[in-house]
């Protein structure tokens, strides 16, 4: 029986489908745990090919539905490789792919221990690409054109704090100029932040501007509304004297038309 469980690793080694291999391997060794967990009647396990597919004496039928319900999930609980890059068990090779930021993978999958991304045409890494990977030991990232603007900071600073910082010393800057050769990883922060000076004074001026217009538009809807107000002001007031003048015409109309008696006798 111990022989049956291992001949899935032969057949995974052998396959020839690389992107799929991980997810091939987690799929056997689920498959071969089930095996052993589940008792019942003489069954075929599902999902398991037929060449390592154990028979079960007397599986139950709660068993049954288990081991159904676990296999039909296996497919999303295992991280897929990405788009345009090969997977090697825990490796994802990127490498020599031509890629740019708009094509780079916004994620690995979580077992990933090396990566590959040189030989491209990267010149930043979105901030937060390699932090939610906690098996991850090396990244190769060099023949890469950095860009050593404000965008390098998030990859200045996880390099720095790795073990194997001697690999990251082929990570070069390309721009600009006045950094072009430098390491990324010894660049000091104050380097990188004057490079940053351009960009503040444009979200700077910008700022001003946002400003400007909020307070212009402001000071036109104030001077609307007193206008609005003042125009209120008369119009009420002329319907006040318009009410009064009315009144008191009605109070004179009504005073000299009421007829008089006189009360001497006769």
């Amino acid at each position: 029986m111990d022989r049956a469980y291992r001949s899935p690793a032969t057949h995974h080694n052998a396959a020839h489908h690389t992107g799929c291999r991980a997810s091939q391997a987690t799929l056997t060794k689920s498959c071969t745990v089930l095996l052993e967990a589940c008792e019942g009647p003489t069954r075929w396990c599902p999902g398991c090919s037929t060449q390592y597919g154990a028979l079960i004496p007397g599986m139950e039928m709660r068993s049954w539905m288990l081991c159904l319900s676990l296999l039909a999930l296996l497919p999303f609980a295992v991280s897929r490789c990405p788009p345009l890059c090969h997977c090697t068990s825990n490796i994802v090779d990127c490498g020599n792919q031509d890629l740019l930021e708009q094509n780079l993978p916004t994620s690995f999958p979580t077992s990933t221990e090396v990566i590959r991304l040189n030989q491209n045409r990267l010149a930043t890494i979105p901030n937060g690409l390699f932090d939610n990977l906690r098996h991850l030991r090396e990244v190769h990232l060099q023949q890469n054109p950095w860009n050593c603007d404000c965008t390098v900071l998030y990859l200045r600073t996880w390099m720095q704090k790795q073990q194997q910082r001697s690999l990251y010393k082929d990570v070069i800057c390309t721009t600009p100029e006045k950094l072009r050769g430098r390491v990324v990883m010894y660049l000091t922060e104050d380097e990188v932040l004057a490079t940053c000076q351009y960009w503040y004074c444009n979200m700077a001026l910008i700022s001003q501007l946002c400003l400007f217009v909020f307070i212009a538009i402001q000071a036109i809807l104030l001077i609307f509304v007193i206008v609005f107000l003042r125009r209120f002001q008369k119009i009420a007031k002329e319907a006040r004297r318009t009410a009064k003048e009315l009144y008191q015409n009605a109070d004179t109309y009504t005073y000299d038309n009421y007829p008089t008696y006189n009360h001497g006798g006769t």
